[in-house]
Order: structure tokens, then C-alpha cells, then sequence
């Protein structure tokens, strides 16, 4: 019978999560790849985790709104959460309990915030 280590149930617990960072930072590097270099190789991979911690923080869980969430601090910058009118109206409304819903509303808001810039 195959007995495992408290040490090695939570080395085994690590190797989704690493997996998952190692899956952002590649979807960075390829739909980013500019800004990425201006973060630079050795910041990259803290930007990512920094991301999916204030995206967890939030309520925003689902790899796919997690990683509309990266997006976002890659275009706005990693506070945008705070600095951008839109971002925290979303994420401060109380009754969007959806980590998805906010994802959706906050990737439409950014729309809505590029077409002004663009139109200006």
C-alpha cells in the first residue's frame, strides 16, 4: 500500500498551481510580448502571480476571466483595478457576486474605454 507525506500530498498539491502560472505567463508572452519585455523576463513571472492574487482577491477564479483579468493590467497597467473609474465601479459593486459577470463587464468597460481613446 502506497502511503504519501503530509510534505509530498503538498508538494503534489504545488504542481497544478505552477503548471497554471507557467500557462499565464506563455499567454502573456505570446498576446503581450512588448509589454512583457518592458516588465522584463525576471518580473514576469511576480506580475502574473501579483495578477491571479488580486484577480482572486476579487472573486474572479475561472482561468479564462482570470486571464481576461491579466489582459487588462497588461493594457490598463497592473493597477488599473484601482486607477480606472470603470474597474472599480465593477469590482466594488456588491451585487455582482459573479467572478465571471465581473470579468465580462470589466472586458466590456475596457472596450467601451479604448473606443474613447481611439476616438480622441
Amino acid at each position: 500500500m502506497l502511503k504519501l507525506r503530509v510534505e509530498q500530498m503538498q508538494v503534489l498539491a504545488q504542481v497544478p498551481q505552477r503548471e497554471y502560472l507557467k500557462n499565464m505567463v506563455a499567454h502573456a508572452l505570446k498576446f503581450f510580448p512588448d509589454e512583457c519585455a518592458k516588465i522584463g523576463a525576471p518580473n514576469l513571472k511576480k506580475f502574473v502571480q501579483d495578477g491571479i492574487a488580486k484577480a482572486d482577491k476579487y472573486g474572479i477564479e475561472d482561468r479564462a476571466d482570470v486571464a481576461k483579468f491579466l489582459n487588462l493590467q497588461f493594457v490598463f497597467g497592473p493597477e488599473f483595478d484601482l486607477e480606472r473609474v470603470w474597474a472599480s465601479e465593477v469590482l466594488g459593486n456588491a451585487s455582482i457576486t459573479s467572478g465571471s459577470a465581473k470579468a465580462m463587464l470589466l472586458n466590456d468597460s475596457a472596450m467601451e474605454d479604448l473606443q474613447r481613446i481611439k476616438s480622441k
